[in-house]
């Protein structure tokens, strides 16, 4: 795996994932490609080729909560121990900022 060099900007945004700010609940959304955990309900949602919606983590009374939104409804996964790529396949897409 090869190390990434990242801007200070970058840098920046990944020491603050964490704050609950206005800002970041309204841009800090990712895509979904898929959902890849155990639950029937939610791996029926799954279309090939198609992004399943979108997340975003939100701190709650100390604890990450992570929110999907898909087009049949928004569902809420506490942060897994194991971390959210066990439930999520999230793309990250890296942008010139």
């Amino acid at each position: 795996m090869a190390n990434l060099a990242l801007t200070e900007k970058e840098k920046q945004h990944l020491e603050n994932l964490d704050n609950d700010v206005k800002r970041g609940r309204e841009f800090g959304r990712l895509n979904v490609k898929r959902y890849v955990g155990n639950d029937p309900r939610l791996k029926a949602l799954n279309v090939k080729g198609k992004t399943l919606g979108t997340t975003q983590m939100i701190m709650e009374k100390g604890e990450s909560i992570w929110y999907l939104y898909t087009e049949q409804g928004k569902f809420a996964f506490p942060e897994p121990a194991e971390g959210i790529d066990t439930l999520l396949d999230i793309e990250f897409k890296r942008k010139n900022v």
